[in-house]
């Protein structure tokens, strides 16, 4: 994904075949003679359809926060795939908006399962004649897990195939006192709610590239070069134009420290090559330590992100019929 920075989100695909839990939330206590009988919170349309926006919000919200991508979100990329569905070339919508890559997030499964059971205990209670006598009750448990997974497809605008397929599975168990007067359980779209936004760690780790950050501090003014001055000073506001500075007076006048600098600053911009070339460069006009352990520590650099950005393998898969329909209708 390094090279995608402009990323489009479309509406998460909502699973309907979700085994759903009864109408009636089974009983546990099998050989118990209390009588009693919950209905379930659950609903099958709601469920569907929140459960398949948390799963929007949370691609479009957390790749945004990563500072690492553009994020284009659903709205217009879902007017971009019903063009493309329809048969119209989407090519200009896509370039319009620097598209690199469409995301189209799926819920690819979904279980629920609930049971209730009592729990007895003694209590003392007042009778008719005001006496506090012994007499049992009941506390009620309602016991609700969830299982989600969540798969998503990454399609290159560049060639309209897929990229690659990832998904993020979720099971979460709860249990809580319920109330055995009000006979409905709670409603399992909130357990499903945490595990849909319990992805986010997961999501940066798959699709953020893990690289190392180029955490170099620019070197000295020694020798001194009183034009150099003026550039140190702009490298926070304004790094790209720093750079060219940097370079230009180590190419006008040899100076190392400028010549280096220029070398950090690419670097940090993640341009790996050039900053090896200018510090190779650096190195064998002047034998300088400096550009030569800076020189090893960025090709160090460059090997651990080239690995970091392997996280992916393409997976070729062209077709007739138009891909997004395939993607959504599997």
């Amino acid at each position: 994904m390094s090279s995608y920075r402009t990323v489009a989100i479309a509406s998460c695909v909502p699973y309907t075949k979700t085994k759903n839990p009864g109408l009636i939330i089974r009983n546990l206590d099998v050989f118990s003679d209390v009588d009693y009988v919950y209905q379930s919170g659950y609903n099958g349309k709601r469920f569907a359809k929140k459960s398949s926006e948390y799963v929007t919000d949370l691609f479009e919200t957390t790749l945004k926060g990563t500072g690492y991508f553009t994020v284009i979100g659903h709205e217009v990329t879902d007017s971009i795939i019903s063009a493309s569905k329809k048969g119209y070339d989407i090519k200009p919508f896509i370039q319009s908006y620097n598209i690199d890559a469409i995301i189209i997030p799926k819920i690819s499964y979904a279980e629920i399962d609930e049971a209730i059971e009592s729990d007895e205990y003694t209590t003392r209670v007042k009778n008719a004649s005001g006496e506090y006598v012994e007499t049992i009750a009941y506390r009620y448990i309602l016991h609700q897990s969830v299982s989600i997974t969540v798969s998503y497809t990454i399609i290159d605008t560049a060639t309209m195939e897929v990229y690659s397929t990832k998904k993020l599975q979720g099971y979460r168990k709860e249990q809580s006192d319920t109330n055995h007067f009000s006979n409905v359980g709670k409603d399992p779209l909130q357990i499903a709610k945490k595990i849909i936004y319990s992805f986010d760690e997961d999501l940066i780790v798959d699709l953020v590239p893990h690289r190392m950050v180029a955490e170099f501090n620019l070197v000295k003014n020694k020798p001194k070069l009183d034009e150099a001055k003026a550039v140190y000073k702009i490298v926070n506001k304004n790094p790209a134009f720093a750079e060219l500075e940097f370079k230009r007076l180590y190419d006008t006048y040899g100076h190392i420290p400028s010549g280096v600098n220029a070398a950090i600053l690419k670097a940090k911009n993640m341009d790996y090559d050039g900053a090896i070339e200018l510090l190779g460069n650096i190195y064998s006009a002047s034998g300088d330590r400096n550009a030569y352990s800076l020189l090893e520590s960025v090709k160090c650099m460059k090997t651990q992100t080239t690995l970091a950005t392997k996280q992916f393998e393409r997976v070729g898969n062209k077709t007739d019929r138009n891909i997004f329909q395939t993607i959504m209708d599997e």
